[in-house]
């Protein structure tokens, strides 16, 4: 049967985990736990998203929904720069410097710029999300239509090392890595096939 829901595949780690007593809010806990593992390693492009930043002197929110940064760009008049991530002591360093923005870090819940211009209103950012978690019945997300195995097989993890089966853990954990390597080699592969053949020196 094919799993398009929270509801069907909480059913089915309970039916391959052959425990059909167990609470339903502790099995949606198992595969939330496995999705927050999976947010934590895969980028896909499914997981990509762009918001509009405003920006107030050099400094702007991080969407809710961060994982990892991709790309974060400023509007100048000679067109747009990609900043460049360094270390956040180097940008504090560099926030009073004259000229443009050039370099940026995160802290806390905000990313710092520097040189931290006054001018620059808005940065656009490209980004990883981190998806949320499933709650509702129906609830659906890029994991469950794509590839519910892996949500599958991180929940039954968390299932066997719960009751401490920890032989049965450990397959299902290797079974879990497996299916995250094959979804990020994939795109990995695809991300670089067709691209120019270089050799390093």
């Amino acid at each position: 049967m094919a799993i398009t829901n929270l509801s069907e595949l909480r059913a089915e780690v309970k039916d391959w985990g052959n425990r059909s007593n167990i609470s339903d809010s502790l099995v949606d806990s198992f595969i939330n736990t496995a999705q927050t593992r999976a947010n934590r390693i895969l980028r896909l492009p499914d997981m990509e998203a762009s918001a509009t930043l405003t920006v107030a002197t050099g400094i702007a929110a991080v969407p809710s929904d961060y994982e990892e940064a991709k790309e974060l760009l400023v509007s100048l008049s000679n067109g747009n720069r990609s900043l460049e991530r360094k270390a956040i002591s180097e940008v504090d360093r560099y926030a009073t410097y004259t000229g443009d923005p050039c370099i940026f870090a995160r802290k806390l819940t905000n990313f710092h710029m520097a040189p931290a211009v006054n001018d620059i209103v808005t940065a656009e950012l490209y980004y990883y999300i981190k998806l949320p978690a499933l709650v509702a019945d129906a609830d659906t997300n890029i994991f469950i239509t794509n590839s519910p195995d892996l949500l599958k097989y991180g929940a039954l993890t968390e299932l066997f090392l719960y009751i401490r089966d920890d032989q049965n853990a450990a397959t299902y954990e290797a079974k879990f890595r497996s299916v995250m390597q094959e979804l990020q080699g994939v795109e990995d592969k695809a991300m670089w096939s067709g691209g120019p053949l270089s050799v390093s020196l």
